[in-house]
């Protein structure tokens, strides 16, 4: 089997660092220089607004070519899409990343994918927006916010050091907590402390009025989900 690369940002680092590791020849992919008639897989590593038009291309014009994509963000049924479910930078190593896979091809990508030493999830022939959506809560969300709690620590005198120890340690026990759902939320929310939420809001205010108002709202929402025992109501 021939695998070819298309792509040179954080993701396609990321997949040609595992092919070198795994000592797998790995192609840089370019269409001009292509026979038509040759046959491998291509992995597309490009900014999501581009994948749809390259596919197709690409696609159309090597028959024999099996392209596999990882935006989720592009849901045409007739792609392969392998997703990272996590932030994937230049150096991380993909042998601890598990993927979903979405494609009407279960059968032969499985074992293409078991070949290469890529861990994956089947999860359908293509995922709809919230699954999309699930991935930017848990992580673009989580992230940005944990920043902002950085920023808050080393406001209050904390070096960044000691604010990264301390935080590092609320998110793994937070983690922890999600199977056991929204009996394992915590804080002034979850204790119907008022006051407290009141207090807090008023003094990020001062800071930033825009993510006062976020955080006001989360915390009734925290407050909501827990008489109601589940986020997704309304």
């Amino acid at each position: 089997m021939n695998y070819f690369l298309l792509g040179k940002g954080k993701v396609g680092s990321a997949v040609a660092g595992h092919f070198k590791k795994n000592n797998i020849p790995l192609h840089t992919f370019d269409q001009n220089k292509f026979e038509k008639d040759s046959s491998g897989i291509l992995f597309l590593a490009v900014p999501d607004d581009a994948v749809a038009n390259l596919y197709a291309e690409i696609s159309d014009k090597f028959q024999n070519l099996k392209v596999i994509h990882f935006s989720a963000a592009s849901d045409t049924e007739d792609m392969h899409l392998l997703h990272p479910y996590c932030s994937i930078g230049k150096d991380t190593d993909l042998s601890d990343v598990v993927f979903t896979l979405w494609s009407k091809d279960r059968e032969d990508l499985e074992k293409i994918l078991h070949s290469i030493r890529i861990d994956f999830i089947y999860a359908g022939v293509v995922p709809s927006a919230l699954y999309h959506t699930s991935a930017v809560l848990s992580g673009n969300f989580a992230q940005f916010f944990s920043i902002a709690a950085l920023e808050l620590l080393k406001k209050e005198g904390f070096t960044e050091k000691n604010a990264l120890r301390i935080l590092n340690q609320l998110m793994l026990s937070s983690l922890s907590n999600i199977s056991l759902g929204t009996k394992g939320i915590s804080g002034p929310a979850s204790r119907g402390d008022i006051s407290t939420i009141k207090n807090e809001t008023r003094e990020l205010r001062k800071i930033n009025k825009d993510l006062s108002e976020v955080f006001e709202k989360i915390n009734k929402m925290i407050g909501n989900t827990l008489r109601n025992g589940t986020i997704l109501t309304r």
